[in-house]
């Protein structure tokens, strides 16, 4: 099962605890930027 799917399936409580382990942002961040992550000097 592919890790946005599990995080759709959850509550928002389970989703922010899941969100928060480090591989899981990046996953998330990967997807929500696909250019890279969102810079202060944009």
């Amino acid at each position: 099962i592919h890790s946005t799917q599990k995080l759709k399936a959850l509550s928002p409580k389970e989703n922010l605890k899941i969100y928060y382990q480090p591989e899981v942002r990046a996953e998330a961040t990967r997807l929500l930027h696909p250019d890279g992550p969102p810079t202060r000097t944009a």
